[in-house]
């Protein structure tokens, strides 16, 4: 039962014979703190080889996106 308290990026391919999550993990993962994404790819599993410009674009801006948002969790539960 995996339940992020900081923002999470999850990319997968969707074009591969079987995939180590299930639905019900996607939904867990959309519904992770503030900043959280899910995306999905047209491609194998290697999305970074299959499509490098997209991926990079995505890291670069999810983390651009979540800066804010991860270093308030951090303050948060650094508090206890």
């Amino acid at each position: 039962n995996y339940n992020p308290t900081v923002p999470v990026c999850f990319a997968y391919g969707t074009r591969k014979p079987f995939f180590f999550h299930s639905a019900e993990w996607l939904r867990r993962m959309r519904a992770s703190p503030p900043g959280s994404e899910v995306v999905a790819f047209p491609c194998s599993h290697w999305i970074t080889g299959d499509k490098p410009k997209e991926a990079a674009t995505l890291v670069i801006g999810w983390l651009a996106r979540t800066e804010a948002v991860a270093a308030e969790l951090s303050a948060a539960a650094s508090k206890g």
